[in-house]
């Protein structure tokens, strides 16, 4: 019985840091002009946040490189261009990210510090944004550069 009170213990706290990191994505599109309710939406939520740090279609460009990578995964059989793409396209999809996470911190005024500290404990970098002394800034001149 002990083993399930500690399970319990876990799913208790991870609901928490959820609900932490929700009411901070929720602070973070009030001050970006956007409804706080589009971040319950699944998928809407980080196009919007796309949309509030960079641009929409950088967006896209991300979820297609998981897509493929899900497609390519299911459909080619062993080998060195599947290796390579398993590699590649979830990579691609990941910087793309650091990178959203490091301009959302410019758009707050923070730095590359902050973006580490977004990547790695969200739960507490990003509700100090929502809910934080941080004023968004429209990230005009980060648009034009890909």
């Amino acid at each position: 019985m002990e083993d399930y009170a500690i399970l319990v213990i876990i799913f208790l706290m991870a609901v928490c840091l959820m609900i932490l990191t929700v009411i901070g994505y929720w602070g973070v599109f009030c001050k970006a002009g956007e409804k706080g309710w589009k971040v319950l939406i699944p998928f809407y939520n980080e196009y919007l946040l796309f949309k509030i740090a960079w641009k929409p279609s950088v967006c896209l460009i991300k979820w297609l490189c998981l897509c493929l990578y899900e497609v390519v995964s299911v459909t080619l059989k062993a080998g060195v261009l599947l290796e390579m793409l398993q590699l590649i396209l979830p990579s691609i999809a990941f910087v793309l990210t650091v990178m959203l996470y490091h301009r959302l911190s410019k758009a707050f005024g923070h730095g590359f510090g902050y973006t580490v500290g977004i990547m790695f404990l969200p739960f507490i970098f990003v509700l100090l944004l929502g809910v934080g002394r941080s004023r968004y800034t429209r990230p005009d001149k980060y648009r034009d550069k890909f």
